[in-house]
């Protein structure tokens, strides 16, 4: 081939690409919707994928985010002013105004301890208002396929088995056959 039609053919998938990964985008987006809604409701959080006729191709899983640290600032701003701490606050001045701010390792300097239940206290034991660990909700899906799902899947597309689902606006739509 030529470089002018290696050119064209390259732009053509590219096209083609473009257009598959918009529409799988929000797809992607209505997904995990209805997925959130399966894992609030009954605990769900994977989902088998099979063709029309049983054959499992792939699985879909809710990606569960790790608990982290989550931090109110002014709620641990007034906690440090009235437990004595209020000298571990910065206070920053920019032009026509002052700004107080915690430093990034505020719960080291305190000696904050984690309890069982995500809660944060002093070496005391007081409990520090406004550091907690929380856990945010699912925001992603992650697709495993089963051995040769995606060739299966392909192959059930082409000969026309996936005719009831709809390939969606850019493939084309092969009508049932066999």
């Amino acid at each position: 081939m030529s470089l002018k039609n290696n050119n064209l053919q390259f732009v053509l998938k590219k096209t083609i690409a473009d257009f598959v990964n918009d529409e799988v985008k929000q797809d992607r987006n209505e997904r995990m919707d209805e997925l959130l809604e399966m894992f609030r409701e009954l605990g769900v959080d994977r989902f088998t994928v099979e063709l029309p006729d049983g054959q499992a191709v792939a699985t879909l899983s809710i990606a569960k985010p790790k608990p982290k640290l989550a931090i109110k600032e002014t709620e641990l701003m007034g906690w440090l002013e009235t437990n004595g701490y209020e000298h571990l606050i910065k206070t920053v001045t920019i032009p026509e105004r002052t700004e107080k701010q915690l430093p990034v390792d505020i719960l080291e300097q305190i000696g904050a301890q984690k309890t069982e239940d995500g809660e944060y206290v002093t070496p005391d034991g007081v409990p520090i208002d406004g550091a907690y660990i929380a856990t945010p909700e699912p925001s992603s899906f992650t697709v495993r396929y089963a051995k040769g799902g995606q060739y299966k899947i392909l192959d059930a597309w082409h000969n026309g088995e996936l005719s009831e689902i709809g390939a969606g606006t850019t493939l084309p739509q092969i009508e049932g056959g066999k």
